[in-house]
Protein backbone atom coordinates (compact mmCIF):
# COMPACT_ATOMS: atom_id res chain seq x y z
CA UNK A 1 0.00 0.00 0.00
CA UNK A 2 1.24 3.50 -0.78
CA UNK A 3 1.05 4.82 2.77
CA UNK A 4 3.62 2.48 4.23
CA UNK A 5 5.47 1.43 1.07
CA UNK A 6 6.22 4.88 -0.30
CA UNK A 7 6.17 7.16 2.69
CA UNK A 8 7.24 4.91 5.57
CA UNK A 9 4.11 6.04 7.36
CA UNK A 10 3.63 4.72 10.89
CA UNK A 11 0.06 3.45 11.38
CA UNK A 12 -1.58 3.02 14.79
CA UNK A 13 -5.12 2.35 15.90
CA UNK A 14 -7.82 -0.16 15.08
CA UNK A 15 -7.89 0.30 11.30
CA UNK A 16 -5.77 -1.51 8.74
CA UNK A 17 -3.98 0.44 6.05
CA UNK A 18 -6.65 -0.50 3.52
CA UNK A 19 -9.38 0.77 5.91
CA UNK A 20 -7.47 4.06 6.38
CA UNK A 21 -7.21 4.51 2.61
CA UNK A 22 -10.90 3.63 2.19
CA UNK A 23 -11.81 6.25 4.81
CA UNK A 24 -9.69 8.94 3.13
CA UNK A 25 -11.12 8.19 -0.32
CA UNK A 26 -14.76 8.00 0.86
CA UNK A 27 -14.72 11.08 3.11
CA UNK A 28 -16.71 14.03 1.80
CA UNK A 29 -15.94 16.40 4.67
CA UNK A 30 -12.97 18.78 4.72
CA UNK A 31 -9.61 17.80 6.13
CA UNK A 32 -8.33 19.93 8.99
CA UNK A 33 -4.67 20.96 8.78
CA UNK A 34 -2.83 22.44 11.75
CA UNK A 35 0.41 24.41 11.65
CA UNK A 36 2.26 26.63 14.10
CA UNK A 37 2.24 30.30 13.11
CA UNK A 38 5.16 32.70 13.47
CA UNK A 39 3.59 33.93 16.71
CA UNK A 40 4.01 30.44 18.14
CA UNK A 41 0.26 29.82 18.24
CA UNK A 42 -1.31 26.97 16.26
CA UNK A 43 -3.79 27.66 13.50
CA UNK A 44 -6.18 25.24 11.83
CA UNK A 45 -7.60 25.37 8.32
CA UNK A 46 -10.33 23.18 6.87
CA UNK A 47 -9.58 22.25 3.27
CA UNK A 48 -11.18 20.07 0.65
CA UNK A 49 -8.87 17.21 -0.32
CA UNK A 50 -8.28 14.28 -2.63
CA UNK A 51 -5.84 11.41 -2.44
CA UNK A 52 -3.69 9.79 -5.10
CA UNK A 53 -0.60 7.60 -5.18
CA UNK A 54 1.60 10.59 -4.27
CA UNK A 55 -0.22 11.77 -1.14
CA UNK A 56 -3.19 13.70 0.19
CA UNK A 57 -3.77 16.89 -1.81
CA UNK A 58 -5.58 20.18 -1.21
CA UNK A 59 -5.73 23.45 -3.09
CA UNK A 60 -5.42 26.83 -1.41
CA UNK A 61 -4.71 30.43 -2.32
CA UNK A 62 -0.99 31.16 -2.57
CA UNK A 63 -1.29 33.95 0.00
CA UNK A 64 -3.22 31.89 2.58
CA UNK A 65 -1.67 31.61 6.03
CA UNK A 66 -1.41 27.84 5.65
CA UNK A 67 0.55 28.13 2.38
CA UNK A 68 2.86 30.81 3.76
CA UNK A 69 3.62 28.86 6.93
CA UNK A 70 4.18 25.57 5.08
CA UNK A 71 6.69 27.31 2.78
CA UNK A 72 8.86 27.91 5.85
CA UNK A 73 8.10 24.76 7.86
CA UNK A 74 6.73 21.68 6.13
CA UNK A 75 5.56 19.98 9.34
CA UNK A 76 1.81 19.86 9.97
CA UNK A 77 -0.89 17.96 11.77
CA UNK A 78 -4.06 16.81 10.03
CA UNK A 79 -7.38 15.18 10.75
CA UNK A 80 -9.97 13.56 8.51
CA UNK A 81 -12.89 12.75 10.79
CA UNK A 82 -16.64 12.78 11.02
CA UNK A 83 -18.29 15.64 12.87
CA UNK A 84 -21.41 13.62 13.66
CA UNK A 85 -21.87 10.32 15.51
CA UNK A 86 -20.68 7.68 15.31
CA UNK A 87 -17.29 9.34 15.64
CA UNK A 88 -14.42 7.81 13.70
CA UNK A 89 -11.52 8.97 11.60
CA UNK A 90 -7.81 9.50 11.34
CA UNK A 91 -5.38 12.10 12.55
CA UNK A 92 -1.69 12.37 12.09
CA UNK A 93 1.47 14.22 11.29
CA UNK A 94 2.76 14.92 7.81
CA UNK A 95 5.32 16.76 5.77
CA UNK A 96 3.74 19.12 3.26
CA UNK A 97 5.05 20.54 0.05
CA UNK A 98 3.62 23.22 -2.19
CA UNK A 99 3.28 22.63 -5.91
CA UNK A 100 2.19 25.43 -8.25
CA UNK A 101 2.22 23.20 -11.35
CA UNK A 102 -0.49 20.86 -10.01
CA UNK A 103 -2.75 23.61 -8.65
CA UNK A 104 -5.31 23.52 -11.46
CA UNK A 105 -5.45 19.72 -11.56
CA UNK A 106 -5.96 19.48 -7.80
CA UNK A 107 -8.48 22.32 -7.74
CA UNK A 108 -10.54 20.59 -10.45
CA UNK A 109 -10.34 17.29 -8.54
CA UNK A 110 -11.57 18.77 -5.26
CA UNK A 111 -14.34 20.69 -7.04
CA UNK A 112 -15.47 17.46 -8.71
CA UNK A 113 -15.42 15.64 -5.36
CA UNK A 114 -17.14 18.26 -3.20
CA UNK A 115 -19.31 20.20 -5.66
CA UNK A 116 -19.98 17.47 -8.19
CA UNK A 117 -20.36 20.19 -10.79
CA UNK A 118 -17.93 22.72 -12.17
CA UNK A 119 -20.78 25.09 -13.03
CA UNK A 120 -21.89 26.03 -9.52
CA UNK A 121 -21.29 29.63 -8.49
CA UNK A 122 -18.66 28.52 -5.96
CA UNK A 123 -16.91 26.32 -8.53
CA UNK A 124 -16.83 29.15 -11.04
CA UNK A 125 -15.47 31.58 -8.45
CA UNK A 126 -12.72 29.15 -7.39
CA UNK A 127 -11.77 28.46 -11.00
CA UNK A 128 -11.70 32.18 -11.80
CA UNK A 129 -8.70 32.57 -9.50
CA UNK A 130 -6.86 29.35 -10.37
CA UNK A 131 -3.74 31.36 -11.30
CA UNK A 132 -3.38 32.31 -7.64
CA UNK A 133 -3.88 28.77 -6.29
CA UNK A 134 -1.26 26.29 -5.15
CA UNK A 135 -1.54 22.58 -4.47
CA UNK A 136 -0.59 21.28 -1.03
CA UNK A 137 0.60 17.69 -0.84
CA UNK A 138 0.68 15.96 2.52
CA UNK A 139 3.00 12.99 2.91
CA UNK A 140 1.88 11.37 6.18
CA UNK A 141 4.58 10.29 8.62
CA UNK A 142 2.17 9.05 11.31
CA UNK A 143 -1.52 8.17 11.19
CA UNK A 144 -3.67 7.26 14.19
CA UNK A 145 -7.13 5.86 13.49
CA UNK A 146 -10.01 5.69 15.94
CA UNK A 147 -13.53 4.34 15.71
CA UNK A 148 -16.14 4.80 18.44
CA UNK A 149 -18.95 3.22 16.39
CA UNK A 150 -19.39 0.11 18.56
CA UNK A 151 -19.19 2.11 21.80
CA UNK A 152 -21.78 4.62 20.62
CA UNK A 153 -24.27 1.97 19.47
CA UNK A 154 -24.58 0.44 22.96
Amino acid sequence: MWLTDQSNCELKGPWSESKVIEHIEASKFPMRISVVSSSGWPIIASLWFVMDSEGIWSATHKSSQIAKILCNDSKCGFEIARETPPYCGIRGQALADINKDKAETILLSVIDKYQGNRNTSLSKWLLSRVEDEVALRLRPAKIQSWDYTARMQK
